[in-house]
């Protein structure tokens, strides 16, 4: 295989440095989410730990790493999962403001 064949084959998971480099992501947005007055409510759980790992997953199946997301959990399902909260224009910028800061540090 060409070096340009094996470019073409590589997932954005692994372009970007795979499960290290998406854990460091998540782990930098919720030390974001956790002091946010908007969307800190949004997440029953005291600790912010299963909802990293959640996320984790899924970026990680989204962006062409393993499938744990779905085997642990089945289809995303993301409107369903999401509903009972309050996703607001307001929680929107905030959550991508979170997600942008993390993007930039890692």
């Amino acid at each position: 295989m060409s070096q340009n064949q094996a470019e073409q084959q590589q997932t954005f998971y692994d372009a970007i440095g795979g499960y290290e480099t998406i854990a460091s992501i998540v782990a930098a947005f919720y030390e974001g989410v956790a002091d946010d007055p908007v969307l800190r409510p949004m997440y029953p759980e005291e600790d912010l730990g299963p909802a990293q790992e959640r996320f984790t997953d899924f970026l990680v199946q989204y962006w062409g790493g393993p499938t744990t997301y779905s085997e642990r959990r089945g289809h995303p399902r993301l409107r369903m999962r999401h509903a009972p909260f309050a996703v607001t224009p307001t929680a929107a910028e905030h959550w991508l403001r979170h997600f942008r800061a993390a993007l930039d540090r890692v």
